[in-house]
């Protein structure tokens, strides 16, 4: 699920690193974070603060499914690895509060602010959703940085 993403707590610590971001499996097929050159073709900026494992719970199915996440500035964006990242969720007036459903433990609940859904995302223990939460949060934070009324605090 979610895993560490780099030196630094970063997907892309240093700048010559710009061209690597995190890639989600090794020769084996068993699942980790690592750095891969990417292509020329992807459209993602590569600042990403946070990516790795999270489960999220599906709208439809109501099934939790495994799903590549990564912080990219006022978005996460997520899909099925880390070359697929297809959908996002927008970050600008979010409300992240710690959760519970489907009585599973470290589950938080993102609410983007005029989006009519609500994101449940589980992480593998306490302190890796501990992590995405205040990544979040701080990504929300930064975004919004000339404007002092946008706080944010988690829940």
């Amino acid at each position: 699920m979610a895993a560490n993403p780099g030196r630094n707590g970063s997907c892309s610590s240093h700048a010559s690193e710009r061209s690597s971001a995190c890639s989600s499996s090794n020769s084996s097929g068993s699942k980790n974070n690592t750095l891969s050159t990417r292509s020329s073709h992807d459209i993602y900026d590569l600042d990403d603060t946070k990516c790795g494992w999270l489960l999220k719970r599906s709208r439809v199915s109501k099934k939790w499914k495994k799903r590549w996440f990564a912080l990219r500035r006022d978005e996460l964006i997520y899909g099925h690895n880390s070359e697929s990242l297809d959908k996002s969720i927008p970050l600008d007036g979010t409300d992240i509060t710690d959760s519970v459903m489907d009585q599973k433990l470290f589950v938080f609940k993102l609410q983007p602010l005029n989006y009519n859904r609500t994101f449940f995302l589980q992480a593998e223990n306490e302190a890796d959703q501990l992590e995405w939460m205040s990544a979040i949060c701080f990504a929300k934070a930064i975004s919004h940085q000339t404007d002092k009324s946008k706080s944010c605090v988690l829940q």
